[in-house]
């Protein structure tokens, strides 16, 4: 009496299984993308972030980021089924990455005034 499982089932059992665990663990992953903004706005709007705090939040931004990375290959395939997950997953990074440009890329502050009268001349 053998209790194995023929190889084509258990291929298929473990890729179902894996698949319900990837969205979970993709909707936690887009949690922790949410809970990153309020750190934000508590530690690094409204005031002048330290260098430290600074570098803080580069450090999550980047594991978010490699996290992403990880589950965009996954959700990028052709066959991948849930074409709902796999856009919160490339929204996710587009995200994460504007997040990047804007506290760690900044345009300093005479490239935007020069931009600015481009734009407003008469401001």
């Amino acid at each position: 009496m053998s209790i194995a499982i023929p190889i084509p089932d258990a291929i298929g059992i473990f890729e179902k299984r894996f698949l319900a665990d990837l969205a979970a663990k993709i909707e936690e992953w887009s949690r922790c993308r949410q809970e990153l903004t309020r750190w934000e706005d508590e530690h690094l709007l409204g005031e002048r972030p330290t260098p430290a705090r600074l570098a803080e939040h580069r450090r999550m931004l980047e594991r978010l980021m490699f996290l992403g990375q990880i589950l965009s290959f996954v959700t990028s395939y052709p066959d991948f089924p849930d074409t709902e997950v796999a856009e919160i997953v490339h929204a996710n990074q587009f995200i994460l990455r504007e997040k990047f440009q804007m506290f760690h890329n900044a345009m300093d502050r005479e490239e935007a005034e020069r931009i600015l009268q481009e734009v407003f001349p008469e401001s």
